[in-house]
C-alpha cells in the first residue's frame, strides 16, 4: 500500500471525531472537536484544497457524531454537544451543506451511534447515552 500526502496543513483547524461524508462529487467534513466542539461545514474535491462553506451551522456544535449521504441529502445525528454527559438527540439534512434542517428523533440521545445506507433504506443502530444501546432503526425513502 501507498499513501501519498495532499495536504500538510489544511484550511480547517487541527481536529478529531468531526462527521465526514461523500457526497455530490466531494468530501464533507462536519464539526468535531479541538478540544472545543465546532459545528463548521467544509468541503473539497481533492482532498487538498478545501473550503469552509459554513462557519457556524444550524446543528449544535459537536463530535462523535454519525453522518452520511442518503436520498440526496447529507445526514448528521446525534454527537457530544458540550461533554461526555451531554448528548445529542437531533436529525439534521441538507442538499448543500449550507442550509440544514432539523428533523426530530424517535430514539433517545446518543453518541457515537452506527449508520448506514443498505438496500435503499437509512439504518441507525446503538451508541452510547447513559447506558450502552443495542436497538435499530430505519427509514424509507418516501413514496
Amino acid at each position: 500500500m501507498v499513501w501519498r500526502r495532499v495536504a500538510e496543513q489544511a484550511a480547517w483547524c487541527p481536529r478529531d471525531s468531526m462527521g465526514e461524508i461523500v457526497f455530490g462529487g466531494r468530501m464533507w467534513m462536519l464539526g468535531g472537536y479541538t478540544p472545543v466542539r465546532l459545528n463548521d461545514v467544509w468541503c473539497s474535491q481533492d482532498g487538498a484544497n478545501w473550503s469552509q462553506l459554513v462557519g457556524r451551522a444550524a446543528w449544535r456544535e459537536r463530535n462523535l457524531p454519525c453522518a452520511l449521504a442518503f436520498d440526496d441529502q447529507m445526514w448528521l445525528f446525534g454527537g457530544f454537544h458540550t461533554s461526555k454527559t451531554d448528548p445529542c438527540n437531533d436529525v439534521w439534512s441538507s442538499a448543500d451543506g449550507v442550509s440544514w434542517t432539523g428533523h426530530q428523533a424517535p430514539w433517545p440521545t446518543r453518541h457515537e451511534p452506527g449508520c448506514l445506507v443498505h438496500d435503499g433504506k437509512l439504518w441507525f443502530f446503538g451508541g452510547y447515552g447513559n447506558v450502552l444501546y443495542n436497538d435499530v432503526w430505519v427509514h424509507e425513502k418516501p413514496g
